[in-house]
């Protein structure tokens, strides 16, 4: 998750390359070790048109919404992250934890 975020914030993102973007995160965590599936979003409601023909606009933080599965052994964990408007944070945390063979939670 940190990878995904401190690689990618401030990365130049507009209407026109949204789409590619996510993409590209994804393409690039799913080369990493153990990850078995991953889903970024990027909330579209935050990008603006350009002001004049020098502007643009970077990913934030808040704009980047990730569901990250990894598998190692005979462990599934689930992690995402996501803005916590509350908070003012773009938390990472484990979403799940499950035992790969019959699927059940690992922890209570």
């Amino acid at each position: 998750m940190g990878t995904v975020y401190h690689q990618f914030v401030g990365t130049p993102v507009a209407f026109s390359n949204v789409n590619s973007l996510e993409k590209a995160i994804e393409e690039g965590v799913m080369v990493q070790p153990f990850v078995q599936d991953v889903k970024v979003t990027i909330d579209r409601s935050q990008l603006r048109e350009k002001t004049n023909e020098f502007d643009y606009q970077t990913l934030t933080g808040n704009m980047i919404g990730v569901e990250l599965t990894i598998c190692l052994e005979d462990v599934i964990v689930v992690t995402s992250m996501r803005y916590i408007k509350e908070l003012n944070y773009p938390l990472m945390y484990i979403k799940d934890i499950k035992d790969i063979d019959d699927q059940e939670p690992v922890l209570p």
